[in-house]
């Protein structure tokens, strides 16, 4: 499975700038992974946006982009409850 964050302390974040996302979200998701046996590849969305579509083309970007054009099957992003 590929997932694809955006990059937010302490949710995901690769603080040594080598591709290495560590984070609460990440933790997260190792446990699931190990608990349901699959697989997973995790990247920093590029643009670090969570997605937002483009008025003229209708393209989305940001993480909904990533998994709308078939990059990421998934996504981590930190979660707020108010």
């Amino acid at each position: 499975m590929i997932v694809c964050a955006f990059q937010s302390s302490p949710y995901a974040m690769d603080p040594y700038g080598n591709g290495t996302i560590v984070g609460y979200g990440v933790d997260l998701l190792e446990l699931l992974a190990q608990t349901l046996e699959f697989q997973y590849d995790i990247f920093i969305v590029s643009d670090n946006n969570y997605g937002v579509p483009d008025n003229r083309t209708g393209q989305w970007d940001g993480m909904i982009g990533e998994i709308l054009s078939g990059v990421s099957y998934s996504y981590i992003n930190p979660c707020i409850a108010g």
